[in-house]
């Protein structure tokens, strides 16, 4: 396993505040059923999944549930809910992409997204 670069530990601090500061300040909609919010919380770490891949990409939504655990008023619950919710997403990418070539690169046509999704 490779260590961690300055590049990516920084970019990884800083879109896991980017999906902290989404869920306090509440980017998204409330649905009408049971009123739970949808907060658009995956896009940091799914943004992180296809520059760097599935290892950055965990380590984004780990760093991000715990932020949303020491601050958002749902505590430990409501980030353990969004990160079960967002895992399956960048995981199946990651998955998919095993035993062909990098991420970055396979992604590059956006039909190869179809399936997984």
């Amino acid at each position: 396993m490779k260590k961690l670069t300055t590049k990516q530990i920084a970019l990884a601090s800083g879109l896991a505040a980017i999906s902290t500061v989404v869920q306090l300040i509440h980017i998204g909609f409330q649905s009408p059923q049971f009123g739970m919010w949808m907060i658009l919380w995956l896009l940091p770490g799914l943004s992180d999944f296809f520059i760097f891949g599935s290892r950055m990409a965990l380590i984004v939504s780990v760093m991000g549930a715990i932020m949303i655990t020491l601050f958002a008023p749902d505590t430990w619950l409501g980030a353990s809910m969004k990160w079960m919710a967002s895992f399956p997403i960048w995981f199946l990418l990651g998955i998919w992409t095993v035993k062909r070539e990098s991420a970055i690169k396979y992604y590059k046509k956006w039909w190869r997204l179809l399936i997984p999704l």
